[in-house]
């Protein structure tokens, strides 16, 4: 265990989970754990809490205790389960959140949308006239318009 307290080298936690190197560099990768260079500058150093958020307690009884000098190991009737970075499950709750509103809003402008897009092809214009009544009115048209016609044609030949 290195002199900063609550902290592993790479090394020390590789052999602490007895896990290959890589396993734990995957590891910081994956859950995206904060690490430090050491004092000297020689060693990176990770947090033992956060190892055991992302890989579990290690298996070995021995090394909890050496590890409960750094961080208080379970009680036998308490589950294995360590908390993830409170702060970050916090933040990504948030986000989740803002999210689900963002989400709803989206939903929302989408509801109105359809609502004001519905189907006017089977409406008539406010307007317009329908075309039955225009088959009707053709006729009356042009039978009114024709009428002065017909009738000046009719007093003319009764003149003569």
């Amino acid at each position: 265990m290195s002199a900063e307290a609550g902290k592993l080298s790479i090394s020390e936690a590789a052999r602490t989970w007895k896990k290959d190197r890589t396993t734990i560099y995957r590891a910081i990768k994956k859950y995206n754990l904060s690490t430090e260079k050491s004092r000297d500058g020689q060693k990176t150093l990770i947090q033992f809490v956060d190892l055991c958020g992302a890989l579990g307690e290690p298996a070995n009884s021995d090394t909890r205790a050496t590890a409960g000098r750094h961080v208080a190991t379970p009680q036998q009737n308490t589950p294995n389960v360590t908390p993830f970075f409170p702060e970050k499950v916090s933040m990504l709750e948030k986000q989740v959140e803002d999210l689900r509103e963002e989400r709803n809003r989206l939903l929302g402008i989408v509801e109105k949308q359809t609502y004001l897009l519905e189907d006017k092809r089977s409406q008539q214009p406010k307007n317009s006239i329908p075309p039955q009544v225009l088959w009707v009115f053709l006729p009356v048209c042009v039978i009114i318009t024709a009428m002065p016609i017909v009738v000046w044609f009719l007093l003319d030949f009764l003149k003569r």
